[in-house]
């Protein structure tokens, strides 16, 4: 069990996963479906240390379809940039989205682990219904 991402008595600077394989984050938009063109990460310890440079960010549709929005494969802009990145979604269609599922790859975080360090997520786009 993972705690909630939301959570007001959170004191932490940053969240971390657990250390399993293919650490995931899920952010359901409950009655709402969004459109999003655009996404920015904070990602690593509160000092930048330990971004992970792999990634896959994928969406459930309207259809409960599953779309690749982005995969990143060694992504050396996040570590440059003291785990801080901003990526434009470059799909053809652009989906009615209930759900989006960031999901860590491999070790390839600077820490040689699986823990999933997030600081910030922001999406960007508009509010569909």
């Amino acid at each position: 069990f993972l705690p909630n991402i939301a959570d007001s008595n959170w004191k932490s600077d940053f969240w971390a996963s657990q250390n399993v394989e293919n650490s995931h984050i899920k952010i359901d938009f409950k009655n709402r479906l969004v459109k999003v063109n655009k996404y920015f990460l904070r990602i690593g310890n509160t000092n930048g240390d330990g971004p992970f440079q792999n990634w896959t960010l994928k969406c459930q549709t309207e259809d409960n379809r599953e779309i690749v929005l982005d995969e990143v494969s060694s992504n050396n802009e996040v570590v440059q940039n003291r785990g801080e990145i901003t990526r434009t979604i470059n799909i053809q269609e652009q989906p009615l989205i209930k759900s989006i599922t960031l999901t860590m790859k491999g070790k390839e975080n600077g820490c040689n682990d699986y823990y999933m360090r997030v600081r910030n997520i922001e999406f960007f786009g508009s509010i569909q219904k």
